[in-house]
């Protein structure tokens, strides 16, 4: 609805400043991830927004993380390389998320040196039931490996699929919601 009515930038620059200044309070230099609207994107505004946000708050660029679907991609695809390439050398990490959902394409991972690649939930959340869940679990996950990039399960919601996830080789988790201290060694966020 933001992106239709054009309210996305104020939205999106009112997220980026909050997640900033409120990560910048962290006592535990975690990373905060932020995710950015593919109507964001290869608008030439995102590195300047994203700059103002992180001088104003005081937060290094290293400790932000945002987050960009491959629906962003698809549009201008040349101007979001750009523009994700001038987030990265000012040491901003670059996620991708959703992958294997939509517009899902190798050739995304290959255009641009992602930091991480995130496994949509739906996958996740099959793996323990459907062979062929989990055979996409194990082949993004293997694909991030051989290219040095992290990966990440989103949606682990059961010790059933931190099991089936880990079996798989991910490296990270994003849990929705699992009692007890996040299991170690992977990392799980929120």
């Amino acid at each position: 609805m933001a992106e239709q009515t054009g309210l996305i930038e104020r939205l999106g620059q009112l997220v980026l400043h909050r997640a900033c200044r409120d990560a910048a309070s962290w006592p535990d230099e975690a990373r905060v991830a932020v995710n950015i609207s593919a109507a964001q994107l290869g608008q030439g505004t995102l590195a300047g927004l994203i700059s103002t946000a992180l001088q104003a708050s005081g937060l290094p660029a290293t400790r932000l993380e945002i987050e960009v679907t491959e629906t962003a991609l698809v549009n201008d695809e040349s101007r979001v390389m750009e523009e994700l390439h001038q987030l990265r050398a000012m040491g901003v990490h670059i996620a991708l998320d959703d992958f294997g959902t939509g517009y899902s394409s190798l050739s995304h991972i290959r255009s641009f040196p992602f930091d991480k690649i995130k496994i949509d939930g739906s996958f996740v959340r099959d793996s323990t039931t459907r062979p062929d869940c989990a055979a996409v679990v194990r082949a993004i996950a293997d694909i991030g490996h051989r290219l040095g990039v992290t990966t990440v399960a989103e949606g682990v919601e059961t010790q059933e699929h931190l099991d089936a996830i880990r079996a798989e080789g991910c490296q990270e988790i994003q849990a929705m919601s699992m009692p007890g201290p996040s299991p170690s060694p992977m990392t799980a966020r929120p």
